[in-house]
């Protein structure tokens, strides 16, 4: 039986589904669907399949659609993203997945120009499920730093350590409680570095005031000595799993001295570690030849290159050939 809708999937259910599955992860919560619903940005959805001999879910998928700009960009813009794939049983079938991910498609068809599940974890067991859908895999790679152990922060590269001990001693600390005008000043600066450099869109700040004060997230953010953000992250987590680094900024330009971006970096690898996070993944590294400098970048910090792909379907062919146009010009203007 296919269950469409949060109103339809019990959430006592959906979470022995969680605590269970090898493939679970924040964003495949209900607890992160209900932040997403009330976000104002992200329109989530969800989709299950309950095994009619078992009567459990053996399979949930959980997204957002999103879109950003004016009313044109928007309209070109529209996307459903699943963060993480697939939340399933290791007993549940491929035919049954693929019948997931076909009404999942129907569902999404009029309201999104394409389909992307962001992988963390390996899905090769279930790939045939998605080439059968239509899908198409993008190769791509993620960050995973393990931080089980606190040997997490010596496998720093030295000159990472030496930044942070230069900052710290000239009085910078890190809040993991902030104010609604530390996550306001820790959003201004996220906002100028996607608005001028990265060129891609971001929640507004109310999504940020509301996952600091959530149970699965929090946003930590790096003061100087007189108490001005100079930097701050973004995470997502389930207690005793993973910690996402979702968003991350720093002002790098205004407080040289203090490392901005380092710190914020740090300060997330910290978290994870005191709070028994196994693994902090700082979510993508792009690809080799295209993403090199970021590649570099990343592997500062102790972790290792993991493979972390993502499967396409573009649920209108024609628009999704012309967004990916609009929108490469939209990023060069």
């Amino acid at each position: 039986m296919i269950l469409v809708g949060r109103e339809n999937i019990d959430s006592a259910e959906w979470r022995t589904l969680l605590e269970t599955s090898p493939f679970s992860s924040v964003f495949q919560s209900p607890e992160c669907y209900d932040l997403f619903a009330s976000s104002g940005y992200f329109n989530p959805f969800v989709i299950a399949y309950r095994d009619d001999k078992s009567g459990r879910i053996l399979a949930l998928i959980s997204g957002t659609i999103q879109c950003d700009g004016n009313v044109v960009m928007r309209f070109f813009s529209r996307r459903a993203i699943v963060y993480g794939g697939p939340l399933i049983d290791t007993s549940v079938s491929v035919d049954s997945l693929k019948s997931v991910l076909n009404e999942l498609k129907s569902i999404l068809k009029g309201k999104a120009i394409y389909l992307e599940f962001r992988t963390f974890f390996d899905y090769s067991a279930y790939a045939s499920a998605f080439y059968s859908e239509g899908f198409s895999l993008v190769p791509y790679l993620g960050y995973l730093i393990d931080t089980s152990t606190s040997d997490a922060l010596r496998r720093i590269q030295r000159r990472k350590r030496e930044q942070i001990s230069s900052a710290i001693s000239r009085g910078a600390s890190v809040c993991d409680t902030p104010s609604v005008a530390d996550i306001e000043a820790f959003y201004s600066i996220l906002g100028n570095l996607h608005r001028h450099k990265t060129k891609t869109p971001i929640p507004p700040v109310s999504f940020f005031i509301a996952l600091a004060r959530s149970s699965v997230g929090r946003v930590i953010v790096i003061k100087n000595s007189a108490g001005i953000v100079v930097s701050g992250s973004a995470v997502m987590f389930l207690s005793g799993g993973t910690l996402y680094h979702f968003y991350v900024a720093g002002d790098d330009h205004s407080f040289k001295a203090l490392f901005p971006s380092t710190l914020a970096h740090w300060s997330v690898i910290q978290y994870s570690i005191e709070h028994y996070m196994h693994f902090c993944d700082l979510m993508g590294a792009g690809l080799p030849g295209v993403h090199d400098s970021l590649i570099a970048f990343k592997k500062k910090w102790g972790g290792a290159i993991v493979a972390a792909d993502r499967f396409l379907y573009p649920l209108d062919k024609f628009l999704y050939s012309l967004g990916r146009f609009a929108m490469a010009v939209f990023r060069r203007i």
